[in-house]
Formats: C-alpha cells, structure tokens, sequence
C-alpha cells in the first residue's frame, strides 16, 4: 500500500516560482502521478468511514460545531477527539481524522472557537487571522469543549467509553495537554508541539498555565515537538519532561532534528517532511499501544 503521511504540502506548494525547466518538468509529472494515486486513495478510504458535522452541547449551556468520523464496521471502538491547530478546522485536521477512523477509531474535531475563528482556515501563508483568533480564544471556555467532546464519545453507542484519547496540534495541542491534566479517565494523550505551555499572562481567559497542571495527568502521554521550535522551545519540553517524571507520568517525548514549529502542517515556510513522517509513526505506535484498534493505520 502506498503509505501518505497526512498534511504534508500540496502539490502546487511544491512548484518553482519562476519558468519551469526540463528537470522541473519532469519532477512535475512524477507529483502529479503521485497526488492521483493519493487521490485514489483517499477516496477508497473514505468509502469504509462514515463523517459528519454534529452540534455539541458545552458546559456553558451553548454549543459548537465538531466534525466526527466513524468506523463503518460496528464497535465498540476506541476513540480520540482532536484539537485543531490554530488555524481552526481545515483539510489538515479532517484527513488526521479521517485516516484514523479508516484504522478503526471514532474521532470529534471540535470548533473550540465556536465560529470566531479564522476566516480561511487553510491559509498556512498569512497568519495575521490566526494570530488575532488566539488573541481572543478564552482557553478555559476551549478546554471545556474538548472536555465536552470526550464526554460526547464515552456516550457514542459505538465508543468503548475507556479508551478515549485526546490528540491535539499547536493551539489545540494546548487545549488537549490541559484536557489530559483534568479528565483522569483518558486512556492516552498525543501533543504536537503544544504552543501555550506558558502563557504570557493569567488572565480570566487564561487561568492557569498548563505545564504547571501536568501533575494531574493519569494516562499515558506522548510529545511531540522539533528541536528548533521558538514557540515551544527545549528548555520548557525539558521543564514538562522533567515534571512528568517527577509525577510519575507514563511518557514519551520525540524531539525531530532541525523541525521548528508546527511542522506537520501543509505549509512551505513550517513542513518538514522528516519530523512529519518520524511523527506520524510515533504517533500511530503509541496510540496503537495504548488503544488498539481493529486497524492498523501504519498499514
């Protein structure tokens, strides 16, 4: 099976700016080949998942848009509920999701922005928009929607409700390391390259940093981050790495050689197809450790 790792650029993110020569030409034909076969695939895959938009109930009494994929086979399976980058809900995050539902597990996407987000969520060029929606996210009120959506799976007939993970990118890294550290019933959680771990400042919005709430994580944790990274620099994964010992946390941290920040997103300027591809098979390996599936997504 041709394997692709979700995320990774287009093929137009690849093209020289100016004329293409001979070799270009060449390389271009060999992409366009390679993105059909994708294509292809997604599709056959798409065809044994079921996916959906929900309306899910939060804490406040209100409610946001998730999107969730199932198993077309009958359960009960072992979920996740993902944090989308900051860029919002986007193709990124969909085909995450989707690729995990194909290797047997039930996913929700919550819109922890509930609508205010960014205006093109797959804009990876601009991110003036996404600076100004992290700016104003309440991150209590967002953690209480990735919260809401763990609930939402322990109550999906198909979801074995003790094999609930969390998974999150970049902000919605954030927002599933502070779901880990206050729902002690998750079987795992998955963070790339958290972009909080310390806030600036406290606020009402911001009421706690999260790496000064790891000591109340009681499953299995895996970090992901690249060595590179200045929004997540070493000396706070060090920082995180040393409290998760210290509390006696099953952990693993994966630090990728020359990656910076967000380097599994289909950006130009941030992928780095090295980490991404290191990333998704240590992410696969650990959450196929800790709830394995009738799938397996490596394959």
């Amino acid at each position: 099976m041709l394997w692709v790792e979700p995320g990774g650029p287009s093929l137009t993110a690849w093209l020289p700016a100016g004329r293409l020569g001979s070799n270009d030409i060449i390389d271009f034909r060999m992409l366009f080949f390679i993105q059909n076969i994708t294509e292809i695939w997604n599709s056959s895959m798409r065809s044994s998942i079921r996916s959906r938009t929900v309306e899910l109930a939060t804490a406040d009494g209100l409610s946001t848009t998730a999107y969730v994929t199932e198993p077309a086979t009958a359960g009960p399976h072992p979920a996740i509920v993902f944090g989308a980058e900051a860029t919002g809900l986007n193709t990124f995050i969909r085909n995450v999701a989707d690729r995990m539902a194909e290797a047997g597990y039930v996913t929700i996407t919550p819109d922890y922005y509930r609508g205010a987000g960014p205006k093109d969520p797959e804009n990876y060029t601009d991110f003036t928009d996404v600076f100004a929606a992290i700016s104003d996210l309440d991150f209590r009120s967002a953690t209480h929607d990735i919260l809401s959506a763990t609930d939402w799976l322990r109550d999906h007939p198909q979801v074995d409700a003790k094999k609930v993970a969390v998974w999150g990118y970049c902000t919605g890294g954030t927002l599933t390391m502070m779901a880990a550290c206050l729902d002690r019933r998750l079987a795992a959680a998955i963070l790339f390259y958290p972009s909080q771990a310390r806030f600036e400042k406290l606020t009402g919005r911001r009421p706690s940093h999260p790496m000064d709430l790891v000591w109340n994580i009681a499953c299995p944790t895996l970090l992901v981050c690249g060595d590179n990274d200045h929004v997540l620099p070493l000396d706070l994964v060090t920082e995180i790495q040393r409290r998760l010992s210290q509390w006696d946390i099953p952990h693993q941290v994966e630090i990728y050689a020359g990656a910076g920040h967000a380097f599994s997103c289909p950006s130009p300027t941030l992928y780095n197809a090295a980490a991404a591809a290191g990333s998704w098979r240590a992410a696969i390996t650990f959450i196929s450790t800790h709830l394995p599936a009738a799938k397996d997504a490596r394959s």
